[in-house]
């Protein structure tokens, strides 16, 4: 485990530098407005992808995990995986370009109508690559993992700075992420070429299942990551202001990386729990994580958030733009409130590993609803800060929901 742990937080550092370097690449080559504009076409843009991936790529990494060294299976469960994901991405895709392209022009403008349809296309690849990440999770390939995860937002940097250097129109930039998420799949495949290959022959083994429990962990899912970009969202459509959405944005891209020093630690129990579950033995395995790993979680994320504050401050002195240090307090408030609620994150899908998804669902959908309606009563009166002040509580709401529906299904204590 120690080595998937090293090999993963190096994933988290390369995908968070290259974060903070779609923000530099925007800002120094186009005015907040843009930034603004792109981090919320973003935020949509990770929204649609839970559904359209559906929630299958969660339920390759369980019956992987759970058929563990089946190698017939496990091709099995992946083919009919990347197909189904296939289907119902094109789906979502087709349907959100119509809604979209009706609709959009009359709330927000011609510029985010173009800005929105570049992403439909790059929807269908991210679905397929979450199958394909799913199921190294599942296998424990961790590895492998670390890097096509760390390779997404590599590729996604480096088509920013083509693109922006190369004078691209503002409202085009999102097309880096039909650029990447094309590259990231030809490439998943070539190197999957040893352990799999992508079949036409359907055999219709587990898609049932595969699309009983995706469907089931869904809400789960879609909700969570509305749940992360809901302070962006409301921002935009309450302000109307792309300057103090590109102010919030550009210091909410730092809080997400920090939330990954916990989801890393996340995805590599995730099979594990799954293995003691079925194996009878998933108190002992927790309690030893408890007295082994957790009891450093909330003195690293201390440290960790000192030298994110120092990062984020040397950046702006480097780049001699003072306006996005007003992020500074949503960084601190932010993160400490997923510090204090470190645990919960971390075993943020024991329901779902355990074969609970609906009540996983539930949780999350709690915790959405709470976010959604705190953004909406607070960021009239405090602004960008308010939004920052919901999001933080979400993490309190969450953590107290989870726990009690933990000891209701599973009976134990986290």
């Amino acid at each position: 485990m120690a080595g998937a742990v090293v090999w993963n937080y190096a994933s988290i550092v390369i995908t968070a530098v290259c974060g903070m370097t779609f923000n530099i690449i925007i800002g120094n080559a186009y005015p907040e407005n843009v930034l603004g504009r792109f981090n919320t076409v973003y935020s949509y843009y990770i929204v649609l992808s839970q559904f359209s991936a559906c929630g299958i790529h969660m339920a390759v990494s369980k019956f992987v995990a759970q058929y563990c060294g089946k190698m017939e299976s496990e091709d099995t469960i992946l083919n009919e995986a990347v197909w189904i994901s296939f289907f119902l991405s094109l789906c979502v895709s087709v349907l959100g370009g119509v809604v979209v392209n009706l609709c959009i022009p009359e709330i927000l403008g011609e510029s985010w109508l173009h800005s929105m349809n570049t992403i439909w296309p790059a929807l269908i690849f991210f679905s397929m690559n979450k199958v394909i990440l799913g199921w190294l999770n599942g296998c424990s390939m961790m590895k492998a993992y670390a890097f096509f995860q760390a390779a997404r937002n590599c590729l996604i940097a480096a088509s920013l700075c083509v693109f922006a250097y190369g004078g691209l129109q503002g409202e085009l930039l999102s097309v880096v992420f039909f650029v990447s998420e094309s590259i990231l799949f030809l490439t998943a495949v070539l190197y999957l070429s040893g352990h799999w290959r992508l079949s036409f022959v359907w055999h219709g083994n587990y898609y049932r299942r595969l699309v009983s429990f995706g469907i089931r962990i869904l809400p789960a899912n879609a909700v969570l990551e509305l749940n992360t970009k809901m302070d962006v969202i409301c921002l935009s459509l309450i302000l109307r202001d792309e300057y103090i959405v590109g102010i919030y944005s550009f210091a909410a891209m730092f809080c997400e990386g920090f939330y990954q020093l916990f989801v890393v630690v996340r995805k590599i129990i995730n099979p594990k729990i799954t293995e003691a579950w079925y194996s009878g033995k998933l108190t002992r395995f927790i309690d030893g994580l408890n007295s082994r790993q957790m009891k450093y979680v909330y003195p690293a994320g201390i440290c960790s958030l000192l030298l994110l504050c120092a990062g984020f401050y040397g950046l702006l002195w480097i780049m001699g733009n003072t306006s996005y240090l007003q992020g500074m307090p949503l960084i601190v408030g932010t993160c400490l409130f997923m510090v204090i609620n470190a645990k919960s994150i971390v075993f943020g899908n024991i329901l779902s590993q355990t074969g609970h998804p609906a009540q996983e669902s539930l949780v999350n959908i709690m915790t959405t609803v709470w976010n959604g309606i705190a953004n909406v009563g607070l960021i009239p009166f405090l602004g960008m800060y308010g939004a920052a002040l919901a999001t933080g509580l979400s993490y309190c709401v969450f953590g107290w929901a989870q726990k009690r529906c933990v000891v209701r299904r599973l009976g134990i204590v986290l």
